[in-house]
């Protein structure tokens, strides 16, 4: 049975992210920003950032059908390879798309992150992406 539904199924190409893993493993260099971190948070980072972006702040990437999933990670993708400007790009789009007469209705900057606040408030979690949140919020706080 296994075998029929391997045999009926649609081939998949790899996302962005999946070849940059199989090339990080296999110990080729990618992206300096992402090389620098520790690969599970490479592909969190990533996959949190796409979802957000995508989907909206409050779904999380794990709720993803297997086809939503990849579009996510590929949309993190676009950001997480230039590092710190990438993801500060990132951040400010999600802020852009925030309208505070949906729900939840509060007009606060803080909800356009959604979930990505749960991940910054894990200290298990990178500390660069912290920092990089961190100098985001007090860089529009100033403007």
């Amino acid at each position: 049975m296994l075998r029929e539904i391997a045999r009926n199924a649609e081939p998949c190409s790899a996302s962005p992210l999946q070849a940059y893993i199989t090339d990080r493993i296999a110990g080729r260099p990618g992206p300096a920003w992402l090389d620098g971190q520790p690969l599970e948070r490479a592909i969190r980072v990533t996959e949190i950032l796409g979802t957000a972006l995508e989907f909206g702040p409050y779904v999380t990437f794990e709720d993803l059908s297997f086809s939503e999933r990849h579009v996510a990670d590929t949309c993190g993708w676009t950001y997480t390879p230039k590092g710190e400007t990438g993801i500060r790009r990132a951040f400010r789009i999600l802020e852009a798309s925030h309208n505070p007469k949906q729900p939840p209705a509060r007009g606060d900057k803080w909800v356009a992150f959604g979930l990505l606040l749960d991940e910054f408030q894990n200290p298990a979690q990178s500390s660069s992406l912290r920092r990089i949140f961190e100098e985001h919020i007090a860089s529009t706080a100033e403007s």
